[in-house]
Protein backbone atom coordinates (compact mmCIF):
# COMPACT_ATOMS: atom_id res chain seq x y z
CA UNK A 1 0.00 0.00 0.00
CA UNK A 2 2.09 3.15 1.08
CA UNK A 3 5.49 3.50 -0.06
CA UNK A 4 8.28 5.41 2.01
CA UNK A 5 11.48 6.74 -0.45
CA UNK A 6 14.17 8.75 1.09
CA UNK A 7 17.79 9.46 -0.63
CA UNK A 8 20.50 8.79 1.96
CA UNK A 9 24.47 9.35 1.61
CA UNK A 10 23.65 8.21 -2.28
CA UNK A 11 21.42 5.47 -1.08
CA UNK A 12 17.74 4.85 -2.09
CA UNK A 13 16.42 3.66 0.96
CA UNK A 14 12.57 2.09 0.34
CA UNK A 15 10.27 1.15 2.60
CA UNK A 16 7.08 -1.10 1.65
CA UNK A 17 4.11 -1.22 3.61
CA UNK A 18 6.14 -0.50 6.45
CA UNK A 19 7.30 -3.53 6.85
CA UNK A 20 9.62 -4.57 3.53
CA UNK A 21 12.65 -2.76 3.22
CA UNK A 22 15.39 -2.37 0.70
CA UNK A 23 18.54 -0.13 0.43
CA UNK A 24 19.47 0.36 -3.62
CA UNK A 25 17.39 -2.17 -4.54
CA UNK A 26 19.05 -5.19 -1.82
CA UNK A 27 16.48 -5.81 0.44
CA UNK A 28 17.30 -5.70 4.06
CA UNK A 29 15.90 -8.51 5.67
CA UNK A 30 13.81 -7.07 8.85
CA UNK A 31 11.90 -8.27 12.05
CA UNK A 32 9.68 -6.41 14.34
CA UNK A 33 10.14 -7.74 18.01
CA UNK A 34 6.83 -7.44 20.46
CA UNK A 35 7.99 -4.02 21.98
CA UNK A 36 7.27 -2.61 18.40
CA UNK A 37 11.25 -1.99 17.32
CA UNK A 38 13.02 -3.42 14.47
CA UNK A 39 15.97 -5.52 13.69
CA UNK A 40 18.31 -7.08 11.46
CA UNK A 41 21.09 -9.53 11.41
CA UNK A 42 22.89 -6.87 10.24
CA UNK A 43 23.18 -4.82 13.00
CA UNK A 44 23.21 -7.32 15.87
CA UNK A 45 21.89 -6.60 19.65
CA UNK A 46 20.20 -3.18 18.33
CA UNK A 47 16.81 -2.21 18.06
CA UNK A 48 15.78 0.88 16.05
CA UNK A 49 11.91 2.37 16.85
CA UNK A 50 11.86 3.01 13.09
CA UNK A 51 12.32 1.10 9.57
CA UNK A 52 14.08 4.66 8.34
CA UNK A 53 16.37 4.58 11.25
CA UNK A 54 17.57 0.87 10.66
CA UNK A 55 18.21 1.74 6.99
CA UNK A 56 20.27 4.53 7.71
CA UNK A 57 22.05 3.05 10.69
CA UNK A 58 22.46 0.16 8.06
CA UNK A 59 24.01 2.81 5.32
CA UNK A 60 26.41 4.19 7.94
CA UNK A 61 27.63 0.93 9.65
CA UNK A 62 27.20 -2.05 7.23
CA UNK A 63 30.18 -2.49 4.61
CA UNK A 64 28.09 -3.85 2.09
CA UNK A 65 26.70 -0.30 2.55
CA UNK A 66 29.22 2.18 2.84
CA UNK A 67 29.11 5.53 1.11
CA UNK A 68 31.98 5.11 -1.58
CA UNK A 69 29.54 2.59 -2.84
CA UNK A 70 26.64 5.24 -3.05
CA UNK A 71 25.55 6.72 -6.13
CA UNK A 72 26.10 10.42 -4.98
Amino acid sequence: MAEQKKTFKGFEIVIDDNENLAVDGKAIDVSKGENGNYYTSYLPYTEYPTLMELAQEVVDNVPDFDTFSGSE
